[in-house]
C-alpha cells in the first residue's frame, strides 16, 4: 500500500510538469525563448525571477540589481493527477514511454533544452505508465523519465523583491565558458514605471494690475523765475484692472491619477505682464491631462512713484514718465486656464524669406 501511494505521488508530480514549478508571483526567465534583452512593465508587487532551461553541465552567472531585497520565496505547490488503466495497457504504455524518452536528443543549447523538457513533460502527462497497480519496472520507467525532466526543466529561483512604484529590477544571466568568461548573456528588466510625470502647459491667466501713477502739474511762478512742477497723484491710472498674463506652467501628475478624468496638482509658472515678468504659484484642476483650470498667487511688477520723489514735491525739471516712476514687486492673485500644446502658441511665426530678385537678362 505504501509503495502504491509513493508511486501515485511521483506520477502526480510528473504529470503536472513544468508549469507547476512556478508560483503565481514568479517571473520566468526562459533561456530557450529569451531574445537576449527584454524590458517588461509589471504592476507593483512581489516578483521572483526564475531561470529556466539551463544546459546541463554548464556554469551560469546571474546578477540581480534592486534597492530592496524581500523575504525568502514561497514554497512551490504541487498538484495531483492520477491516470488509470488496466495493467496490460500499463505495460504497453511504459514501453512506449521508454522508447519516446530515449528518442529525445540530448540538448546542447538553451533552446534545445526547452524543447526537450516540453517533449518529456508532454509524454509524462499523456502516458498511462506508472499508475497504482503497476510493477516495480513500470514505476522505474516513470522515475527515469522524471529524472531526465528535472535535469532539463531545471529552475533557479531567487529571493522575492517587492517592486514599488518608480522602481526597476534588472536580472542578467550569463552562461560561462570553461575559462570563466561570459560567452552568452540574457538581460531582463522589470519596471513599474515612473511615479508620475511633469507636464508643461501654456496658460492664459489674468491678474489685476494696480499701478500707482503720478504726473507733473505746472505750479504758479513769478515772471522771470524758472518753471516749477508739482508731483501730483493721478486719480485713475490708465490700464489698471484685469490684465492678460500669458504664462508657461509646470505641474506634477502622479501616476495614480494618470488615468483619471480629473486630477489636482500644484503648479508653478513664469509669465509676463505689461510691466515685466510674473512668477505664478498655485494649483491646477486638470481634465484629461490636456485642459486645466489654474488659480493661485502671483508676484508681479507694478509701477510706483520713484523713491527719489514724494507726492506734492515741487521740482524745476520736467521729468519723463519713466523718470518719475519705478517698478516694484507686489503680490496679487491670478486665475485662468492652461492647455497642453505640441508647440508654443505664444511664439510668433517668422516670415518666410522672399525670393531673391531675378537678374535681368542681358541683351544679345
Amino acid at each position: 500500500m505504501a509503495a502504491r501511494l509513493r508511486a501515485a505521488l511521483l506520477t502526480a508530480t510528473v504529470v503536472i510538469g513544468l508549469p507547476t514549478v512556478l508560483c503565481a508571483s514568479d517571473y520566468p526567465i526562459d533561456l530557450a525563448t529569451h531574445p537576449g534583452s527584454v524590458s517588461v512593465t509589471v504592476s507593483p508587487g512581489r516578483s521572483r525571477p526564475v531561470v529556466l532551461h539551463r544546459v546541463p553541465g554548464r556554469h551560469y552567472k546571474v546578477d540581480i540589481l534592486l534597492e530592496t531585497v524581500m523575504p525568502e520565496p514561497l514554497p512551490v505547490p504541487n498538484g495531483l493527477n492520477v491516470p488509470a488503466g488496466p495493467f496490460t495497457a500499463i505495460q504497453d504504455a511504459c514501453a512506449a514511454l521508454r522508447s519516446a524518452v530515449d528518442a529525445v536528443v540530448t540538448p546542447k543549447t538553451e533552446v534545445e533544452v526547452g524543447t526537450a523538457a516540453a517533449t518529456i513533460a508532454r509524454l509524462l502527462a499523456e502516458t498511462k505508465c506508472g499508475v497504482p497497480g503497476g510493477t516495480a519496472d513500470t514505476q522505474n520507467v516513470v522515475g527515469q523519465a522524471r529524472q531526465i525532466l528535472e535535469k532539463y526543466a531545471n529552475s533557479l529561483p531567487f529571493d522575492e523583491y517587492d517592486l514599488k512604484s518608480g522602481q526597476r529590477l534588472t536580472i542578467t544571466v550569463a552562461r560561462l565558458a570553461a575559462s570563466g568568461e561570459a560567452e552568452k548573456s540574457w538581460t531582463t528588466v522589470l519596471t513599474t514605471g515612473a511615479r508620475g510625470e511633469w507636464l508643461t502647459s501654456y496658460a492664459f491667466t489674468f491678474a489685476p494690475l494696480q499701478d500707482d501713477l503720478f504726473k507733473l502739474d505746472a505750479a504758479d511762478t513769478k515772471t522771470g523765475e524758472p518753471v516749477k512742477y508739482t508731483i501730483t497723484k493721478q486719480r485713475a491710472a490708465p490700464g489698471n484692472g484685469e490684465r492678460f498674463v500669458p504664462a508657461v506652467m509646470f505641474s506634477w501628475l502622479p501616476r495614480r491619477w494618470s488615468r483619471s478624468l480629473l486630477s489636482v496638482s500644484p503648479a508653478a509658472g513664469l509669465g509676463a505682464n505689461p510691466n515685466g515678468p510674473a512668477f505664478l504659484l498655485g494649483a491646477e484642476v486638470r481634465y484629461n491631462a490636456n485642459l486645466a483650470f489654474v488659480v493661485g498667487g502671483a508676484y508681479v511688477q507694478q509701477r510706483r512713484l520713484s523713491r527719489a520723489f514724494e507726492e506734492g514735491q515741487v521740482i524745476t525739471t520736467n521729468l519723463t514718465d519713466d523718470q518719475l516712476h519705478e517698478k516694484a514687486w507686489r503680490r496679487t492673485l491670478f486665475w485662468g486656464f492652461s492647455l497642453r500644446f505640441g508647440t508654443n502658441p505664444f511664439k510668433t511665426q517668422a516670415a518666410e524669406p522672399a525670393d531673391p530678385p531675378k537678374e535681368p537678362k542681358k541683351a544679345k
